[in-house]
């Protein structure tokens, strides 16, 4: 058994070929023979599990499912606090489901955990030794498990993501001015280095400087929104600006120190309390997420 998000590729197609196009955004078992696709929601999901589960581990399936709703609903007392489905309790999930083959219990992730991230780490959880690499199968996702799935990733693949992010680039752009060209050489020759991928608490000084210069050499020669999509957002790009209201004191969305923030607007420090993460901001997405996009 996998656990998959709604919006992965491959599950759209999935439930568009069992339920229709216009099918309900709800967490949904789907069995995949080949060509052929069955997919079961709401009420309906419990015999088939306990078909091929018994009734123990379709408990444990229901009444993790359960906690997923439970956990994403408490409320955030810090920014220190860990937050999230920690991977003992997706234990109880996979207990007994190794039998399954073939079936795939999938959800919209919001639907489980307003809270995106919670959803974005239980799920890098569930599949921490089957992560995606190749730059395809992570852009796929959309931003908040790109990010989740990012951290959890050797230095190797990292850099080896962000190689084939500026390949692409400049293969897509064949009209590139010398000053372009220029930059992405810069940018390229820092990313070829392992080093500027492995994980670390704060940048060095050189790092730091080595980061500001290139984001300086970028945006000269792209402009800020250009320069952040290809030096700061792996795959598709929004740049961070102001969210709705209701996910104000959630995600940190940006760094700082290395502010990405458009439209006038400043990284501030623990906007709304957000909740901060170790990386997924800044240049490469070396630096952690620590504020938000506000009015300076």
């Amino acid at each position: 058994m996998e656990v998959l998000p709604l919006m992965h590729r491959d599950v759209e197609q999935w439930r568009e070929r069992a339920l229709g196009a216009e099918a309900a955004w709800v967490p949904t078992l789907l069995r995949v023979r080949d060509a052929e696709v069955r997919a079961w929601t709401g009420k309906a999901l419990a015999a088939p599990l306990v078909r091929r589960l018994g009734l123990r581990s379709t408990l444990r399936v229901l009444t993790a499912l359960g906690q997923l709703r439970q956990d994403a609903h408490a409320p955030v007392t810090g920014p220190e606090e860990k937050s999230g489905v920690g991977r003992k309790q997706f234990l109880r999930l996979g207990a007994g489901i190794v039998v399954a083959g073939g079936l795939v219990l999938t959800g919209r992730t919001p639907s489980f955990a307003e809270d995106r991230q919670v959803a974005a780490k239980a799920w890098v959880e569930a599949n921490r030794n089957q992560l995606p690499q190749s730059y395809d199968a992570v852009i796929a996702y959309n931003l908040e498990y790109r990010r989740a799935i990012y951290r959890e990733l050797p230095a190797s693949a990292r850099r080896q993501l962000w190689l084939e992010q500026l390949q692409r680039y400049r293969a897509d752009h064949p009209s590139l001015t010398a000053e372009q060209h220029h930059a992405l050489d810069h940018i390229t020759a820092i990313a070829e280095k392992e080093s500027t991928f492995a994980p670390r608490r704060v940048a060095s000084h050189s790092a730091r400087k080595e980061e500001q210069d290139v984001k300086e050499t970028a945006v000269q020669a792209f402009g800020h929104d250009e320069a952040y999509a290809i030096l700061a957002s792996l795959g598709p790009s929004t740049p961070p600006d102001p969210q709705p209201a209701e996910i104000l004191a959630r995600d940190c969305t940006c760094n700082v120190a290395d502010d990405w923030c458009t439209n006038g607007l400043a990284c501030w420090y623990n906007w709304g309390n957000c909740k901060k993460s170790a990386s997924g901001c800044g240049a490469f997405w070396n630096e952690a997420c620590n504020g938000r996009c506000d009015e300076p």
